[in-house]
């Protein structure tokens, strides 16, 4: 394997053998495959947010792989190379090509910026979210059909999501309400300090 090389976007692409992938049955992970924690923060170029990572989006390309599209998650496989299910294929290996390379394309990184904000707004330990780390709530605040169905899957009940749902809308409603409150305060303060000191400057 060879290192990573920048592109404009996605963040990384690396040029690799196709040796280095194998096939793996669908258990679950339909759509998802994994590979080996040195690639991916490699790939990532080894930072700190690489090691922090845990999963990939990723489109790839090779004679011998076809075009695949989909996540890797960090895994260390028996033989170190980096397995696909069937689903992550969209078109299936060339024909009339055999030579032994692919290109691996990142289209995202997991856990996102995105994800870190939401992880951090449920957190009670956390800080409050900031206006603009609440822009991502104002588009989610209908809570994701696939977001309950996921739950659901774990076994949360529909009575618990729904309680969880209603309580996002209010939190984040009360942020908003919050940092709207004290935006206005400090405008009138600035604006009263503003009008003092026009008062102090012409009465001398």
């Amino acid at each position: 394997m060879t290192s990573p090389t920048p592109s404009s976007h996605p963040g990384y692409v690396r040029r690799i053998k196709s040796t280095n992938f194998s096939t793996i049955e669908e258990n679950g992970n339909e759509g998802c495959g994994f590979a080996p924690p040195n690639f991916i923060e490699d790939l990532l170029g080894n930072t700190a947010e690489a090691r922090r990572a845990d999963a990939i989006q990723v489109r790839i390309f090779g004679p011998n792989v076809g075009v695949a599209k989909g996540m890797l998650v960090k895994k260390q496989t028996k033989e170190n190379k980096i397995e696909l299910p069937p689903s992550m294929i969209k078109v299936p290996p060339s024909l009339s090509c055999d030579e032994d390379w692919a290109v691996v394309v990142v289209s995202d990184v997991f856990p996102s910026k995105r994800n870190q904000e939401i992880s951090n707004f449920n957190d009670p330990r956390g800080k409050d979210p900031t206006g603009n780390q609440l822009k991502w709530h104002e588009n989610n605040v209908k809570f994701s059909k696939m977001y309950a169905r996921l739950l659901e899957s774990f076994g949360v009940p529909a009575k618990v999501l729904r309680k969880y749902h209603a309580q996002i809308k209010k939190s984040a409603a009360a942020i908003k309400h919050t940092h709207l409150v004290v935006s206005i305060c400090m405008r009138l303060f600035m604006c009263v300090c503003v009008y003092l000191v026009y008062i102090y400057i012409y009465a001398i």
